[in-house]
């Protein structure tokens, strides 16, 4: 078992300990005196340097861990690899890779497209939609 520095809250207080870090449990040891296996974690949330575990047991324990990033990762690896699916459904769910095929209200198109027939009356004055360079073609000479 490894042991890393981390902050953990306790009573609301930050406390310096040593946490030790295992294949399958970390063990936080006195004035916590906890060992947690990773299967009993049912909920993982990440602040910014802040790992909070939610633990199932008799009741339910928030443990808040504070440590370096990287530390906060092989945690996270360990937790996650150990989990199963339905218990940490939010690190499981990716955005679609590509829009799902719907069905077209429209009607598929085979072969050349048909003209349109409705024009505007001559003369018909188009307004100009936004600022537009007036150009002329008169020769100077």
């Amino acid at each position: 078992m490894k042991e890393v520095p981390v902050k953990i809250e306790h009573n609301k207080e930050w406390i310096v300990v040593k946490l030790g870090v295992g294949e399958d449990r970390m063990v936080f040891p006195a004035p916590v005196n906890k060992e947690i296996v990773y299967k009993t974690i049912s909920d993982v949330a990440e602040k910014k340097n802040v790992l909070i575990i939610t633990v199932k047991s008799d009741t339910e324990l928030v443990f808040k861990i504070l440590s370096v990033e990287k530390v906060l990762q092989i945690l996270k690896k360990l937790i996650l690899g150990s989990c199963n699916a339905y218990r940490l459904m939010a690190y499981f769910i990716s955005p679609a890779k590509c829009p799902p095929i719907l069905e077209s209200p429209y009607e598929l198109v085979a072969g050349d497209l048909v003209a349109k027939v409705n024009f505007p009356p001559p003369k018909a004055v188009v307004p100009a939609k936004g600022p537009a360079a007036k150009t002329t073609i008169f020769s100077s000479e």
